[in-house]
């Protein structure tokens, strides 16, 4: 993610008129005085009650309370993070953001390169699809209509063409290669996907990868990906997620899928609040980006064995981000399983939503598919739900299916096994922080960046508040990124005021050490790395059964620790942890 000065965003702030940029997503009316008046679009607000004031630069809604500067709103309307949010801002109202330097992102530019090469591929697709009477066939036949193969930019690659159409637009093939869209044969490029319908993978910004659905019948898969590349990271990415994002909150859940048809046929059967894990073992990162947008999730993946284990995986998953969860089974009219794809265009959302009124919890989708019949069969059974259960972060939540379990088994509701440590700092019925549960890399990890002013913008694009296992920290690293979006600045007096009292008593007994600017950075870059490679080694542990996924678990934590000894050895590794 790219690395802007304060200077930058102070300026990008000072010339962007908030009431343009919000407009792009409510309807405003000018009040008089040069300030604005419309609807919250955080609320269920009926009569317009947000204020926007283009003069301070700053929204309020006097309803809800929801109020802050221009990224604010856009990171909590578009569900962005901070950078993103910048970038969207400077497109909205034609801000010049600089070009970063080799040493901001030493991969900037490549990757910006990647992102241009795959908005050529993409436009070039389409007027392939325009061409091929077999590609639009095939389409037809799924049902897809072309308002849906518009919105879904759906293409299509002949058997070769990409590599000539793009070197004469100014692509080298070695970039092309590295875009994913091409690959070395005997020493030369050629095209990758060949006779293919071409599916766009985007996030917020535009497309990172394709997905390739075979039409030639020449090819052992069925279905071909783009690899990973400096700007895909498939563990980091929901198939129709950009195109979902505002009904999934409207609806107040999500459901996951497994392809990329059961996305578009259900979306074009009116169904938007879905996204596609897409084959791949479902990650924490996904979970915590759907977490933005709900805490409600129904699975809906296929009934075959290789289903039935995704479907688990995302259950283990979205338990820890204390999800509710449902799990849809699938059947036609004649009572065969069948995925979402065939059923809408069978019956119409109306099929689905039948099915979603049936779905059962997950504890129950659980007990339905385990054998119990004997004692040892419902221990074993219970004591593997009491550890799912034990991820849970949300107290009441965990409440809830202890008691459904002592109801279904009659037993108890503690969890005095299984509670993970980083839990262990939460009273059951408290408020109150247990001091020496706090790890105390975390404490100066925190310390660091809110006492040190020159590392705040860095800190914000590098460490989410949600890599610290302690709620107290990362609660308190939170209000103080709050403030820098308002203020520019994490200003301690004014973070002090605006704290609740239990933050207020963490904040004052943070340790008290002066840094050289040097040494801020080595150790927010050492806390960091220890943080990420302590998290990815968990996710190690459940991603055995995934082999690709884990071998590239395994290759991320080894870039960590090579990066741990280099930092021994005196390189400053800021630069290589964005």
């Amino acid at each position: 993610m790219p690395l802007y000065s304060e200077e930058t965003i102070q300026q990008l702030k000072e010339a962007a008129d908030i009431s343009i940029v919000i407009e792009q997503f409510v309807p405003l009316k000018r009040t008089g005085g040069g300030k604005y008046l419309g609807l919250c679009p955080f609320h269920n607000d009926s009569h317009p009650s947000m204020n926007v004031n283009p003069h301070m630069g700053i929204y309020k809604c006097f309803a809800c309370g929801a109020g802050g500067n221009v990224f604010k709103f856009v990171m909590e309307h578009e569900k962005m993070n901070f950078p993103s949010a910048v970038e969207f801002v400077a497109n909205t109202v034609g801000f010049p953001l600089p070009k970063l330097t080799q040493t901001q992102d030493i991969h900037y530019e490549e990757k910006d390169l990647i992102r241009k090469i795959n908005e050529f591929a993409k436009d070039w697709f389409k007027e392939q699809l325009a061409k091929s009477d077999s590609a639009k066939s095939y389409l037809e036949q799924r049902g897809i209509t072309e308002k849906t193969k518009d919105l879904f930019e759906i293409g299509y690659a002949p058997q070769s063409g990409l590599l000539l159409a793009a070197g004469k637009n100014g692509f080298k093939p070695e970039m092309i290669v590295k875009a994913g869209l091409a690959a070395e044969k005997d020493g030369r490029a050629i095209d990758k996907f060949r006779e293919r319908l071409m599916i766009p993978i985007c996030n917020f910004s535009g497309v990172v990868a394709f997905g390739g659905r075979d039409l030639g019948g020449n090819s052992p898969a069925k279905y071909m990906n783009s690899p990973e590349t400096l700007i895909y990271n498939k563990s980091e990415i929901l198939f129709g997620l950009n195109k979902s994002r505002r009904a999934i909150p409207k609806e107040d859940s999500v459901i996951l899928v497994e392809g990329y048809f059961d996305v578009i046929s259900m979306f074009q059967s009116g169904v938007e609040n879905v996204v596609a894990i897409s084959g791949i073992g479902f990650s924490d990162t996904q979970a915590k980006l759907l977490a933005r947008y709900t805490k409600t999730a129904y699975i809906s993946l296929d009934g075959d064995e290789a289903g039935q284990k995704a479907t688990e995986r995302c259950i283990e998953v979205l338990l820890a981000q204390s999800f509710s969860i449902s799990v849809v089974n699938l059947m036609s009219e004649s009572g065969e399983k069948i995925d979402p794809d065939s059923l809408v265009m069978q019956g119409g959302a109306e099929a689905f939503r039948a099915h979603q009124g049936k779905a059962k919890n997950w504890l129950n989708y659980l007990a339905d598919k385990t054998k119990l019949t004997s004692p040892d069969e419902k221990a074993k059974f219970v004591e593997r739900t009491k550890k799912l259960i034990a991820t849970m972060n949300n107290a009441e939540l965990r409440n809830q299916y202890l008691n459904l379990l002592k109801e279904r088994f009659g037993t108890s509701v503690s969890l005095p096994v299984f509670r993970p440590k980083p839990q262990a700092e939460f009273a059951q019925n408290t408020d109150e922080i247990h001091w020496k549960s706090l790890p105390s890399i975390e404490i100066w990890l925190v310390n660091v960046i809110l006492k040190n002013p020159d590392l705040q913008s860095t800190a914000i694009q590098i460490c989410d508040p949600s890599l610290l296992s302690s709620r107290w920290l990362a609660e308190l690293l939170d209000y103080g990124y709050a403030l820098y979006e308002e203020t520019g600045k994490i200003e301690l007096r004014t973070l002090y005021d605006k704290l609740p009292d239990t933050h207020k008593d963490l904040l004052t007994h943070l340790p008290e050490k002066p840094w050289t600017k040097e040494g801020a950075v080595k150790e927010f870059s050492n806390a960091v790395l220890k943080l990420r490679i302590s998290r990815l080694k968990v996710e190690l542990k459940t991603a055995r059964e995934d082999f690709e996924r884990y071998k590239e678990i395994q290759s991320q934590i080894k870039h960590y620790e090579d990066l741990e000894q280099r930092a021994k050895d005196g390189e400053d590794i800021l630069k290589f942890l964005y």
